[in-house]
């Protein structure tokens, strides 16, 4: 199941698409992935690659909660690889819950998501991973992820940050701190843990402020960091962040247009609107499903 394309510390910075379309949390919702990725324009009813000439991000949270895990990812790695063919490039990132999966944290599996690894499940790996006595379809479940399982040399591959033009993308929110870090080695060390298990860097594991957790940018119900928001734009040289991670009732905008939030919730576990954004430019607006 690994996917193709370049190292995520290749992938911090990229090609200079003209137009962009950005999805958010997908949570095992095949088909709101699918209903979302049509918007763009990528996919035809068959839900195969046919857009040309398009650039297309998702910014994490492919899993959990919802029942479908297995089917997005597997249906998003094929697309991944089709993308070339069309002179397009789909940028799948990692959210938190990818990473909580690595770390064997399967606290929000839908049960149906977790048996759908079973099949997965090998004796001696279960043993090497202290399993031996878990259910078939926990065993399943961390084959596929920890470190070395065939869905975690899928994710080892792809980026937690990434920047286009002049737009960061990433699931929780970049600190200055971050910014300062560095992008590919942000990346690094993430593809790091999930390949080998390497301990990420203090400044990556607190759950109130990594780039995968941290909510500075994107509660509905509270102000925006805006001046932190700015010092990260200036040092990393954008004019705005794309952010998920947080549910948001559509997709919306703060601190005069410098970031994004694009969370809509659009799984069956939130049963929010599916809405995609597009950056054209200095344009930026929101695509929305017909009802």
């Amino acid at each position: 199941m690994g996917s193709s394309g370049c190292a995520p510390t290749e992938k911090a910075q990229a090609s200079s698409p003209a137009v962009m379309y950005v999805l958010g949390d997908l949570h095992g919702d095949l088909s709101a992935a699918r209903a979302a990725m049509a918007l763009t324009g990528a996919t035809n009813a068959a839900g195969d690659w046919t857009g040309r000439n398009l650039t297309v991000i998702q910014t994490g949270d492919l899993i959990d909660r919802g029942p479908e895990d297995r089917q997005v990812l597997d249906w998003l790695a094929k697309l991944e690889q089709q993308a070339p063919q069309s002179n397009s490039t789909l940028h799948l990132l990692n959210g938190n819950h990818e990473l909580m999966n690595v770390d064997g944290d399967f606290r929000y599996i839908h049960p149906d998501s977790l048996q759908a690894f079973s099949d997965l499940a090998r004796a001696e790996r279960s043993k090497a991973l202290h399993l031996e006595n878990a259910s078939t379809a926990i065993q399943g479940r961390a084959s596929a992820f920890l470190p070395g399982g065939i869905y975690a040399q899928q994710l080892q591959k792809r980026p937690v940050v990434l920047q286009l033009n002049e737009t960061l993308f990433v699931h929780g929110g970049l600190l200055p701190a971050h910014a300062e870090y560095g992008l590919a080695a942000i990346n690094k060390a993430y593809a790091e843990h999930i390949a080998k298990g390497t301990p990420l860097p203090q400044l990556l594991q607190d759950s109130d402020n990594s780039p995968l957790w941290t909510r500075i940018y994107s509660l509905p119900q509270q102000a925006a960091d805006c001046t932190r928001l700015t010092q990260v734009l200036q040092t990393l040289k954008a004019k705005r962040m794309v952010v998920a991670h947080s549910v948001q009732p559509h997709i919306n905008s703060a601190c005069e247009g410098k970031v994004w939030r694009i969370d809509t919730g659009m799984s069956k576990a939130y049963q929010g609107v599916i809405e995609v954004l597009k950056i054209e430019g200095d344009a930026v607006s929101v695509l929305q499903q017909n009802p």
